[in-house]
């Protein structure tokens, strides 16, 4: 038997190697196309990751979460296990798929994170158009006042037995979809119940001893009723700011103390805290120090500015 020498030992395991790597892959019998990994799937838009230490690869794009390992038969897609026509290979520290792997993988049905439904869930959410619908219904209401404002629009939920008649057993929820409808009008809190099918006010009710929702034009008239006051303006001056403009506005609600604090329960306060802006981005950064003003929303103006003991605008005397 002949003996091969060391370097002809190792050109034939190289050979092999080689020869082990040209053997094609097979997918339903016919030869398989390889095309590396990252670089196809790159180009696709997924997110290809290696985990050295569970020696698997997770590829992510859109609604599909793949993990698969070199050399497997099977992928994991969004949970769920997949076979695959080609496994991944690795040569040379590089992983190569088949070319019909995206399609395998990313049109198996499987990444589907979220489905369409194919027919309407009573919970879900009401649409704009819904919303739309609501707006108009309410202000076709004899009750409704020119001045009143929206301060939410959200579905009224049918009855929770017919809700999980149509989830266990898919029976249609015979009820009309109707809206809960909360408004301010000045400072008193109403809310309506309104039904979107037969397009009429179901109720109207206003709320008692109870305050609504600050809306984002509150907080715009908050900074407007600060930039206007003179009063404002000379504490700031005390704090070396001669330009009411830069003062950032932060409003805050109240909340109620039994009257100790001078405040009315039923009036619409709110405690503004503020901060300057200096020109670098960040007013957080540069808070006004024991100061906060009080507004009233109803009477456009500060009833009442509150200073610190170290508020060099206090001069020691009570608040103004």
């Amino acid at each position: 038997m002949a003996i091969l020498s060391p370097r002809k030992t190792a050109l034939a395991l190289a050979v092999a190697l080689f020869c082990a790597w040209q053997s094609p892959a097979f997918a339903h019998g016919g030869e398989a196309h390889m095309v590396p990994m990252d670089k196809t799937l790159q180009d696709f838009g997924a997110d290809v990751q290696w985990d050295d230490y569970a020696q698997m690869f997770t590829l992510i794009k859109d609604g599909a979460y793949v993990k698969v390992k070199p050399g497997a038969k099977t992928a994991i897609v969004n949970g769920k296990t997949l076979e695959l026509q080609v496994p991944v290979v690795m040569k040379d520290g590089k992983a190569w798929v088949s070319d019909t792997f995206i399609n395998d993988v990313f049109q198996s049905g499987l990444d589907q994170t979220f489905q369409v439904e194919k027919r309407a869930h009573p919970l879900n959410s009401l649409s704009a158009a819904e919303i739309s619908a609501a707006v108009a219904i309410v202000k076709a209401a004899a009750d409704f006042k020119p001045n009143t404002r929206f301060t939410e629009i959200s579905l009224r939920e049918p009855d929770k037995k017919a809700v999980w008649d149509f989830a266990l057993n898919g029976t249609p929820v015979n009820a009309p979809r109707a809206a809960d409808v909360i408004m301010l009008d000045g400072k008193h809190v109403i809310e309506a119940v309104v039904d979107l099918q037969n397009k009429k006010v179901l109720s109207w009710t206003p709320i008692k001893d109870a305050h609504g929702m600050v809306l984002l034009d509150d907080f715009a008239s908050v900074q407007n009723i600060i930039n206007a006051s003179s009063e404002f303006a000379e504490v700031l001056k005390k704090h070396g700011i001669d330009d009411p403009s830069k003062v950032i506005t932060t409003p805050l609600t109240v909340g109620y103390f039994d009257g100790k604090d001078g405040l009315k329960q039923d009036a619409r306060l709110l405690k503004v805290v503020s901060y300057l802006d200096v020109g670098d981005g960040n007013y957080w950064a540069h808070p006004i120090e024991n100061l906060v003003a009080v507004v009233d929303l109803e009477q456009k103006k500060i009833i009442k500015i509150e200073r610190g003991a170290d508020d060099p605008g206090a001069d020691g005397g009570p608040p103004l």
